[in-house]
């Protein structure tokens, strides 16, 4: 009510300025709750402890007794601050774009509920207010939603929340079961499509340049020629666009049968690259 005064009279507002100059206090002014906007009662209510003395003196010079707030009222509202800073270090954390956030979202629910555990010094009114939101907090995300189950796979495959600290044992095991099936049927599909690949695209795998006869092997030429005990050819014809002549090398290894390896290059274009594979 009082930050909302002073947010519609500009006289009322002047004369907070210059309590703020004479005080020597910040001039900022004071910001109003929206509920649509988060932490902002939170900073009003931090704006307002701020400008606790400026605003009293406005206040007491204009004789408007019903704005005034009593000692214990200021100091309830410090005790509301206290419990709302948790919420808005974790909103400006979950606000952030430089890394996904979902799988936050349940470690820091439970660490704010542990923070809104009732103390013994707090008053009535603390206790109310932290029991109301933890009971809102808890009913975000129930158990036997399947968001609590995705948002908690998130908080496994994250680094910073693998041992899900934040949940009972039972329930670990549950979310990495699931995983576990999950990665079991993701492979299982993939040697499916590896099976069904078509016979002609076999036939083609095996005339890659890193092939046998008879196997494809994904390796590079220079370590099938290593290993090789047959008699291998390789030849290698260059264009030099300079020279205008063509570059021969070769290489033989001892054994049964060869391979032709050739290039035609202009440059560092290669053009053309083919291999023959027969007996000697």
């Amino acid at each position: 009510m009082t930050t909302a005064h002073f947010s519609k009279s500009a006289v009322d507002s002047y004369l907070l300025e210059k309590k703020q100059k004479l005080l020597e206090v910040k001039s900022d002014k004071l910001i109003n709750d929206c509920p649509t906007r988060w932490n902002s009662t939170h900073d009003m209510i931090n704006r307002a402890l701020e400008q606790q003395a400026p605003v009293a003196a406005v206040i007491f010079e204009k004789k408007m007794s019903h704005l005034e707030l009593t000692t214990s009222e200021w100091v309830l509202m410090e005790l509301v601050k206290n419990v709302l800073q948790p919420f808005k270090t974790a909103t400006e954390a979950l606000s952030i774009d430089k890394y996904p956030t979902a799988s936050a979202v349940l470690p820091l629910q439970h660490v704010l509920v542990r923070q809104l555990q009732p103390n013994s010094n707090d008053s009535s009114a603390v206790k109310e207010m932290k029991m109301k939101i933890a009971a809102d907090l808890q009913s975000r995300y129930p158990n036997e939603k399947q968001a609590f189950m995705l948002l908690n796979t998130a908080s496994y495959l994250d680094p910073r929340f693998h041992r899900l600290n934040h949940l009972p044992e039972e329930q670990k095991t549950q979310v990495r079961a699931k995983i576990l099936s999950e990665l079991t049927t993701i492979m299982e599909e993939s040697k499916s499509e590896r099976a069904d690949v078509h016979p002609d695209a076999k036939k083609r795998l095996r005339c890659l340049p890193w092939a046998t006869c008879s196997t494809a092997y994904t390796v590079r030429p220079k370590a099938v020629l290593k290993k090789a005990s047959r008699l291998w050819s390789m030849r290698w014809i260059c264009l030099n666009e300079k020279l205008r002549y063509p570059l021969t090398k070769t290489l033989s290894i001892g054994g049964k049968n060869r391979a032709v390896c050739t290039y035609c290059a202009a440059g560092k274009d290669i053009l053309d690259h083919t291999w023959h594979i027969g007996q000697s």
